[in-house]
Order: C-alpha cells, then structure tokens, then sequence
C-alpha cells in the first residue's frame, strides 16, 4: 500500500516538474540566474520509500548574452532524506560551460555526492536513481551506498561527434544481499560493512545520427583488479508517412574481471507502475545481468496521433498514437554464479496507445507485452498468465 501511494505521488510530481525543466526564482540584468530544480523536491525507490528534497542551481554570466563566445559558470547543490532508511543524502556540481564561437558547445565539471547508486547500469549517460524520470531504476532491488567525485571534459569534436572525458573516484558498498535490502541498524553497523573503491576513466562519444559508444576502464582494491568495460548503441526513427518506426539497439562487453557493479543489468519494469522504453517489459528489475549482451528494440507507431484535443481550462487532453513493439535480447554472465543471465534469449511482442490522456508535458498511455522464452529456458513461464503484462506508459511531448 506505501509503495502505490509513494508512486501516485511521484506520477503527479511527474508532469509538474516537466521532466528535466528547472523553476526560475530571480534573475539579474546581467543574466545570472537561480533556479530551482523540481525532481529534487520528491522521488520514490525501494530502498528510501518516499525522498523528500531540495536541489538549487545558480547560474553566473561570465560574458554577454548574445556574444558568440557564451560562457556561464554553473553552480548546483541537492539534499535529500529518505523515509525508510533515516540518512541524509547530498551532492553539489561546479560546471564551466561555454559555446566557441563557431557554435561548438564543451563543458567542465567537477561533480561530488554520497548518495544511493544502482549497480549494472546498461545504459549510456548518467545514472540517476534519484531523478524520478528513471522510474524503472527506481523499482530495482540493489542499491549501493556511495561516495563519489567526478571531473571531466566534454566537447563538440566537429558539428554532429561530441567527445566526454570523465576521471571519477568512488567508494561503494552493497545495501543488498540477493533480492533483499540491506537496512543499518545503526551507524556501528554501517561502518562494518565493507567499501571498495573504485578509480576509472570513461570515454563517451556520440554522434548527432543516433550512434555512440562508452569506454570504461578502471581498477578496484588499491589497483590489484584491472577491468575493462564496453558499450556500443544505436537510436535512430525512421517516417514513412503515414508510420513511424523507432530502431533502439545495445551491445556491450564487460570482461570477466569486473565486479558486479559494473557489469550490465539488462533492465526491467515488471512489478512498475510504468512501461520504460528500451526495456524488457516482462522482466523484473535485475532479473538479468551480464557482461556480454546484444538487445534490439522496434517500435512502430502512427506519425501523428489520430487527432489531437486539448482543454486549456482544465490542463488536459488526449492525442492517441496506436503502435507494436518488439524486443529481443541475448545475454552471457560470466564469473558470477548467482544471478542468470538470458543465455536462451528472450523474446517480447506487445502494443498499445501512447498519448490517451495528455496531462502537462506528459502523455500518458497504455500496452499489454506478451513474452516468448525457449521452453529449455530456466526464466521460462509456463502460465501464459505470467507471460502477459498490461502496463501504463509515459512519453515526454515537448
């Protein structure tokens, strides 16, 4: 019961906040800015329960606002407290960004927090358990407690590459053991539980036509554990009028060497209020872990909804978009034994309506998944009941 009541909450806290979009609290003629950051204020995970906080960001004009060399020093902080776990949460961001004067944008950062972090992370970017929009990240069962210091360089090599360079310390430890959370009783506990410490490097290129690429190399344990990790995507739409079709695809390559944490979760949403694109929408939240995988997924959707119908008075509307979707997966988990990885591959058709109910920058909708595993398959369900999800979905109209 607190579970759905901390999700309704977060859902409505969803549109208000316009997903990403910052509130203005003042602003000076010379164009220094203080905003407020809404996807602060609250969030929901299995860990925290309900998060209540407050992140702030002042944004300082080092040059004219209409000069061709903008440069604007980025200044943010973030607090927040859990329910459940009773522990303070923080972390602050120094940025330097700037646009070169034939239009390249480049940026650096220097980034610190002790916050919750998931381990297994298949996507590329950041990994925000704490920013509601990664609602699928949100229903996972593993949570670290981490420290983390960051700094890093990121620039636009030509018009359509951008090139990031990240150096990051961390210090982590497990808050789960299996499928069950790890709950301190008291800070004497906490501090005999074991940290490791991580130092990497992480190189992130992308280019503008849907293609980039990760790099991560690091070492654990005072530079005994050397590892090396992957990962190579794809995410480009395609309009044939009157259709749409969204091709989303992922491979990655953790060797045998790297810990747990950085080996790849294949992502889940069942047992979550939403349907998460780019995710296995009949599997459960770190169901499956590899450190050799390939995922596909297709999305065919009308171009345009049916129609359109928007009520200004009352805030909301309706602009249904009819689609099918396939997802497909292969993994191989290699020097752990205790989680499974989809070594028969794994199979999922569904559709559904984007768009039913429009409410603020969100559309919300509706699909039902049906899931094929071989029958040789230890994930395999033999109720078709257990291989059939209905779910909701959510899509950011900007």
């Amino acid at each position: 019961m607190k579970k759905g009541i901390g999700v309704i909450i977060g859902l409505i806290m969803l549109p208000l906040s316009g997903m990403g979009q910052k509130i203005l609290l003042s602003s000076t003629e010379s164009g220094n800015e203080l905003n407020l950051d809404p996807n602060r204020i609250y969030s929901y995970n299995l860990y925290e329960k309900s998060r209540w906080g407050a992140g702030l960001e002042y944004d300082i004009m080092l040059g004219q606002k209409d000069s061709a060399g903008l440069t604007c020093l980025a200044l943010s902080a973030y607090g927040a407290w859990g329910y459940e776990d009773h522990r303070l949460k923080w972390g602050g961001k120094v940025e330097l960004q700037g646009v070169t004067k034939d239009r390249r944008k480049y940026s650096t950062y220097l980034e610190g927090f002790h916050d919750l972090t998931a381990p297994g992370s298949r996507h590329i970017g950041s990994y925000d358990v704490f920013h509601f929009t990664s609602t699928g990240n949100f229903m996972t069962r593993r949570f670290n407690d981490t420290w983390r210091v960051t700094g890093g360089v990121s620039r636009m090599k030509t018009r359509k590459l951008q090139e990031t360079i990240e150096l990051r310390w961390s210090r982590e430890r497990d808050l789960w053991s299996g499928n069950n959370l790890i709950y301190p009783a008291s800070c004497a506990d906490l501090r005999s539980m074991p940290y490791e410490d991580f130092f990497e490097v992480r190189i992130h290129l992308a280019d503008f036509s849907g293609l980039s690429g990760e790099l991560l190399a690091g070492t654990t344990s005072l530079w005994t554990s050397p590892f090396v990790r992957l990962l190579v995507q794809y995410n480009r739409k395609f309009f044939w009028e009157p259709l749409a079709l969204e091709v989303f695809a992922q491979c990655g390559f953790a060797d045998e060497g790297a810990p747990y944490s950085r080996c790849f979760d294949l992502g889940g949403t069942w047992g979550s209020p939403l349907a998460m694109e780019r995710s296995l929408l009949t599997a459960r939240p770190n169901e499956f872990t590899a450190n050799l995988f390939s995922l596909v997924t297709l999305k065919l959707s009308t171009a345009e909804p049916l129609f359109y119908y928007y009520h200004n008075n009352l805030l909301v509307g309706t602009s249904p978009s009819p689609f099918v979707l396939c997802n497909a997966a292969w993994g191989e988990l290699r020097g752990h034994s205790s989680p499974q990885a989809p070594d028969k591959g794994i199979l999922e058709v569904g559709g559904g309506v984007d768009g039913l109910l429009k409410w603020g920058l969100v559309d919300w909708g509706g699909a039902v998944v049906y899931r094929l595993t071989p029958t040789s398959a230890a994930y395999h369900f033999t109720k078709t009941e257990d291989n059939l999800m209905f779910l909701l979905t959510a899509k950011l109209d900007m």
